[in-house]
């Protein structure tokens, strides 16, 4: 995981921004750390997933982010 070992750098197959818009380059060819990453969904929290999004100084996600309606404008 080239670009991870230093503390808070990010990986260098890591495209766009954290927080908005980011996707893994090499993501068929991504390295085992990343394969087994738990993702969140709407009927389960992931704790690392949550742990990265702090580390980021981003919330962690909640019910709110898996459904946009509830938090559009009437």
């Amino acid at each position: 995981m080239k670009g991870t070992e230093g503390g808070r750098s990010r990986c260098v197959a890591l495209d766009g921004t954290i927080g908005r818009a980011a996707a893994c380059t090499i993501y068929p060819q991504r390295p085992s750390p990343c394969r087994e990453l738990e993702p969140a969904t709407a009927a389960r929290p992931s704790a690392q997933c949550d742990r990265a999004r702090l580390a980021h100084g981003l919330a962690p996600l909640s019910e709110r982010d898996w459904a946009p309606e509830l938090t559009a404008p009437a």
